[in-house]
């Protein structure tokens, strides 16, 4: 039982990190593209 616990909220952390990294890129890639506007 605490095993399957743990595999959830490993499973949890890696998607709220994977969630995050497509934050970041998303707003890397938003400042790329308006810094070449300008």
């Amino acid at each position: 039982m605490k095993f399957i616990q743990a595999y959830q909220l490993l499973r949890g952390e890696m998607k709220v990190k994977y969630f995050f990294m497509g934050i970041s890129f998303m707003v890397i890639v938003w400042a790329g593209t308006f810094a070449l506007m300008i």
